[in-house]
């Protein structure tokens, strides 16, 4: 993926209080995989594929 993404405020808002609340909730829980969830959230809020 080689294109530039366009964020207004208010994307990058939603896009931050969604990785909050996504880690409060896993430190919540007591899940000890935090990073991994965290990283899987961030993937999934801008759709970044693993795949190169």
């Amino acid at each position: 993926m080689n294109s530039i993404i366009n964020l207004n405020i208010y994307q990058v808002l939603f896009g931050y209080i969604f990785i909050m609340l996504i880690f409060s909730l896993v430190r919540f829980q007591g899940i000890k995989r935090e990073k991994q969830v965290l990283v899987a959230s961030i993937r999934k809020l801008f759709n970044v594929n693993s795949h190169v």
